[in-house]
Parts: C-alpha cells; sequence; structure tokens
C-alpha cells in the first residue's frame, strides 16, 4: 500500500462575509393533527440552538412572530436575521409548549483540515487527523466516507445510502465540506504541476474575496450613517486579545452599548457607555479567548452596527 503524506493545513475560504445568522439545527418539515413546523433531526457543534438548550426531536413552531410551518420557512426566517441578534424560539418539546431566547451565532467561513493520503489501488484515501474522517475517492467522486466515533450510528457510509428521515448521523454531515477540501488540494496540486501521489508538504491557503479582518455586516438602519461618524475595532487581528473598540458621534445624548459574541451566539462581554461625550475608546483584554472569529456589536437605541474580530 502506498501512503502519501500531505502533511497539509488547508484553510477553505469562502467568498465574502456571510451576514445572517446561524441557529446550527437540521430539520424536516413535521405535519400531524393540528402542529406543523419544522423538527429538529440534529443539533450541530458550534450552533446557537446547542449552546442555548435546543434539543432534537423538539418543532419549532415561530422565530419570534413568523410562524415556521416547515424547514424551508425556517431557513428563510433566518437569513432575515444577523449573528448576534436575539430572537424569541417557540416549539414544542414532549407535547409541551416553549419558549426561548436565543442569541443567534455564526456559521465560519473558514475551516482547517489536516489530511493525509493513502493509494488504495486506483482509489486515494484521505485521513482527516483532526476527527478521525476517512473519504475514499475515485478520482473526483466519493466513495466512502467513515469516522472512528463512538456516538457515530454507522461505521461506515456508502456515498448514496439513502436513510430514513432524520436517521443521517451527524458525524456525516460535514463530508462535502470535506470533499470541497479534498477537490481543493487536488487542483492545487495540478496547478502547481504535481502529481496527486507525489509527497508535498505545502500550506495552502485560499483567501476570501472580502477582507475578513475589517468586512462589517450590513444592517439597514436609516440613522446608521449619521449616529456614528467612527466605529473601529483595532488591532485587528488582535493576536493576544488585547483590543480596543473606538467611537466618534455628533451626539451626546445616546448611551452606547458595546457586546462581544462568540461564533455560537454566546455573550462573551457586555459593556454599557452611561457616560459618553462625543468619542470613546473601551479598551478589552480579553488574554483568554480561543483563536476564532468574534462579533463585535454596538447599538445605541434602534441604531446597530457590527464588525468582525480575527484573533489567530
Amino acid at each position: 500500500m502506498k501512503k502519501t503524506v500531505l502533511s497539509l493545513a488547508l484553510a477553505l475560504c469562502f467568498s465574502g462575509f456571510a451576514q445572517q445568522g446561524y441557529l446550527g439545527v437540521v430539520s424536516n418539515p413535521y405535519q400531524q393533527n393540528n402542529l406543523q413546523g419544522a423538527r429538529i433531526i440534529n443539533i450541530l457543534d458550534g450552533g446557537a440552538a446547542k449552546v442555548y438548550g435546543l434539543q432534537e426531536n423538539d418543532i419549532i413552531l415561530k422565530i419570534n412572530t413568523t410562524e415556521i410551518t416547515n424547514s424551508q420557512v425556517l431557513q428563510q426566517t433566518l437569513r432575515t436575521y444577523n449573528w448576534g441578534d436575539l430572537v424569541s424560539v417557540e416549539y414544542v418539546r414532549s407535547g409541551a409548549t416553549y419558549t426561548k431566547d436565543v442569541y443567534l451565532g455564526y456559521k465560519a467561513d473558514s475551516k482547517t483540515y489536516n489530511v493525509s493520503k493513502t493509494k488504495l489501488g486506483t482509489l486515494d484515501q484521505y485521513w482527516f487527523s483532526d476527527d478521525n474522517t476517512v473519504i475514499v475517492m475515485d478520482n473526483q467522486t466519493p466513495v466512502s466516507v467513515s469516522k472512528a466515533e463512538n456516538n457515530c450510528a454507522v461505521s461506515t457510509w456508502t456515498i448514496g445510502t439513502v436513510y430514513s428521515e432524520g436517521e443521517v448521523p451527524q458525524c456525516y454531515l460535514d463530508y462535502t465540506d470535506k470533499v470541497a477540501a479534498i477537490l481543493r488540494i487536488k487542483e492545487k496540486q495540478a496547478e502547481q504541476g504535481y502529481a496527486t501521489d507525489q509527497v508535498i508538504y505545502k500550506k495552502i491557503l485560499l483567501e476570501s474575496t472580502t477582507s475578513t479582518a475589517t468586512a462589517a455586516i450590513s444592517i439597514p438602519n436609516t440613522a446608521k450613517e449619521s449616529l456614528f461618524t467612527e466605529f473601529s475595532v483595532y488591532p485587528n487581528p488582535s493576536t493576544d486579545g488585547n483590543f480596543s473598540v473606538k467611537l466618534a458621534s455628533n451626539q451626546t445624548n445616546i448611551q452606547p452599548e458595546i457586546t462581544i459574541f462568540n461564533i455560537t451566539g454566546q455573550i462573551v462581554t457586555q459593556t454599557k457607555l452611561t457616560t459618553f461625550d462625543n468619542k470613546a475608546i473601551q479598551d478589552y483584554h480579553l488574554n483568554n479567548l480561543a483563536s476564532g472569529t468574534y462579533l463585535v456589536q454596538l447599538k445605541a437605541g434602534n441604531y446597530t452596527s457590527s464588525k468582525k474580530l480575527l484573533i489567530p
């Protein structure tokens, strides 16, 4: 068996800055008797649903005042909200109706994979060492995916297998991202003249077309341009969790509120500037923050604006 180690960290970045909030659920339409909604069949890691205690088989009925009649309506509704927005989720669990307030998270626009490759005859076997996933490829086509994980419902999934509703194991839900990473690896190797079975040691970084360090979420607000003349976060990226938020406004009778969110929608810290005299610099020393993407949200009355903060 011929083994090729790619010893490679691939950052797969997608174009632009995804604005919509992220709940982190997989759902199916539900309709029984007089009840219809979106039934959660999987709670995804890194999503707001897991952080705020939603569970599989919960049936979502409403997001704020919008009635959720099926999974498509749920997806369409969530796309109208942004990372850091607070929404009220009405749902049914075990026959009882509940309401839960949830700060929406953010679906990260980058993934890092450490990959090694083994030749299996004419097939290629890619091992993702981060989570012990193995994907077998026939040229550009995935053949099977396996994962050595105790809570995985099956050890190997043959691509194309049809599961009953709600039975696709959660540990395979991200296999399309991994296949995309493999195809980008093969594409980069071809561009650089490598044979696909050659040993290479290379770090590939595929940049987003928008600067993720400074991109701001666009939130419709008629007062947005006139209320604050400056809203900046620096340094960005922050290598050690120390950064500052600088504000300037033509108005003094406001009390800006700054909230830092992680990608799951959890509030890291919240500061209200009760005394604001046109300008302010708020310093943060969050040395315990894990590497990742964070949201810096600024609110004042009906005004809302947000910026992305990167901590490498």
